[in-house]
């Protein structure tokens, strides 16, 4: 069963990050500093040919959660991207996940990859989930925490109505 994105926002419990194994202590406690107004991926790789961060950057923006898919929130802007490190063709990409019990944890890993794989000048690329920082949705972008709302205007009136149906279905004493 997926879960909507509204599961991303409501604080679902995280395990301790001081349950899970490896040393994340040399990664920073903020996620990425993305510029806003970023190009869409279909500008892939830089013009004149260089293999860097940035570029590894926008390739993942094409790269979404199964739940967020839909609404158009990249990996990037839901802040699951730690790092990101380029050493000439060697690319390793660190990852967080919205929680431990993530179900998607490898698929997604298997999208960063192969959407790293594609970018010209990329011999080897390696993806890393860690648990140091827990992700929270502080970590979104600004746009992403906007298409993860849920439009209150629209869902009020149904809300009410599904209240007063079940007033009226409720047996009278």
């Amino acid at each position: 069963m997926l879960l909507p994105p509204l599961a991303l926002l409501k604080g679902v419990p995280m395990l301790p990050s001081d349950s899970f194994p490896g040393d994340a202590s040399a990664l920073p406690d903020h996620p990425l500093d993305f510029a806003e107004g970023m190009a869409h991926p279909d500008t892939r790789g830089a013009s004149d040919g260089r293999l860097d961060r940035e570029v590894v950057i926008e390739a993942l923006r094409a790269c979404y959660d199964p739940c967020c898919r839909e609404r158009g929130v990249s990996v990037v802007d839901l802040g699951l991207i730690q790092a990101v490190q380029v050493e000439g063709g060697q690319v390793s990409v660190t990852m967080l996940l919205t929680s431990g019990w993530y179900p998607f944890s490898a698929h997604l890993e298997q999208i960063v990859e192969a959407e790293v794989r594609r970018l010209p000048g990329v011999e080897q690329a390696h993806v890393e989930v860690v648990w140091h920082p827990v992700w929270t949705p502080a970590r979104m972008s600004d746009e992403a925490r906007h298409r993860l709302t849920l439009p209150m205007a629209q869902l009020l009136p149904l809300r009410e109505a599904l209240s007063g149906e079940r007033e009226d279905a409720a047996p009278s004493s």
